[in-house]
């Protein structure tokens, strides 16, 4: 098993909660990367994104992630577009193994909207309506990132004990 397991995915597609599960299971720490920048930096990513702009944010986040390189095997859930800047995917498919939490937009946009998950999520801020359009618009950006990790989970049946053995097997 690699030392570190990134689990990466769209907003809301579960990273968290199967995160918790998987390390549960495995009996490994867990980690938000999202509630890791507020706890070091003192302010949360909808904050960096609204006060200092997607730059400054990405920066931060680099950093944080980044605090893992000599961390024993944990677990950590990336933010949705972790992976996607800052040369994250290739620094985390160095430094661990990347898993790829699949859901279809539509199902994500249901998601979302049904638990006001865009509310911390500025990139997805805006009228409900237009949530799916904005899915999309996030979607095509970070598609060629998502697509070069090879490891992946079906994030509407995500199946735990298959999963556990792809990860013990590698």
């Amino acid at each position: 098993m690699g030392k570190i397991i990134f689990l990466c995915g769209m907003p809301g597609s579960g990273k968290t909660t199967l995160g918790k599960k998987l390390a549960a299971k495995l009996k490994l720490p867990f980690f938000d990367l999202d509630q890791q920048i507020t706890q070091i930096s003192g302010r949360s990513p909808a904050q960096w994104l609204q006060e200092s702009g997607e730059a400054a944010f990405r920066q931060e986040e680099a950093k944080v992630l980044r605090n893992f390189a000599s961390h024993e095997k944990c677990i950590i859930s990336c933010g949705g577009g972790t992976p996607c800047f800052e040369n994250n995917l290739d620094w985390m498919q160095e430094n661990g193994t990347c898993i790829f939490i699949e859901m279809p937009l539509e199902a994500l946009a249901q998601r979302l909207s049904q638990t006001k998950g865009t509310a911390q999520r500025p990139l997805l801020h805006g009228p409900a309506n237009e949530l799916s359009e904005r899915l999309k618009m996030l979607w095509k950006q970070r598609e060629p990132y998502f697509n070069q990790i090879t490891m992946r989970v079906n994030g509407l049946h995500p199946n735990l004990r298959q999963l556990i053995q792809e990860i013990e097997a590698m």
